[in-house]
């Protein structure tokens, strides 16, 4: 819409003076399970947002001319914002370009957030599967909104919370306890 605040505020200004409705095209802000994702976490329904994590990912939609980031990242935080309900303190942000020079395909942004929590967004164009997911983590619960879940279930919710006490039990079930020498040792921690 703009890239400058500079220029967004004459936009709004000129919307205001000739009456007309002036929006971006932040659609799934308009979504319903995103709107009952924002609903859920404002009544408190997850406690305390601490994380916010959300992914898009998918194969080979490159757009001539624009990045992963300016392409989707914008949604992304704006959606990031409207169901935290909270104000950035910071934004950093990295990307690379492997196949459109200066252009990135993939990026990761993180957003910590005025009161603690974080946001972090991950999109790329050079994923295999295509995912589009949405995920809050709070100190009572989580909701996860997976729009492209095989099984048709896309939104979760799990209601337990997090207790700082939880001692890790280790299970033979899960292959830790196994023989054979495992595929990294000391020296790999030594790599410049």
């Amino acid at each position: 819409l703009a890239l400058s605040s500079r220029e967004g505020q004459r936009l709004v200004d000129l919307a205001r003076a000739r009456r007309r409705t002036l929006m971006v095209g932040h659609l799934l802000m308009y979504h319903p399970a995103v709107i009952v994702m924002a609903g859920l976490v404002r009544r408190g329904r997850i406690g305390r947002v601490r994380y916010l994590g959300i992914r898009r990912r998918a194969f080979g939609r490159l757009q001539g001319g624009c990045s992963v980031l300016w392409d989707l990242g914008p949604h992304d935080i704006s959606i990031a914002l409207m169901v935290t309900g909270g104000r950035p303190a910071a934004v950093s942000s990295i990307a690379r370009a492997f196949i459109q020079p200066g252009l990135p395909e993939i990026s990761f942004t993180a957003i910590p957030l005025v009161g603690g929590a974080l946001a972090h967004i991950e999109e790329s164009w050079m994923a295999p599967l295509r995912e589009r997911q949405l995920l809050a983590v709070g100190d009572k619960g989580m909701l996860l909104f997976d729009e492209l879940a095989a099984d048709g279930r896309r939104f979760f919710l799990f209601a337990h919370y997090f207790d700082p006490h939880f001692q890790y039990q280790d299970h033979p079930g899960y292959g830790f306890a196994s023989p054979r020498p495992g595929r990294v040792d000391g020296s790999e921690s030594l790599q410049e």
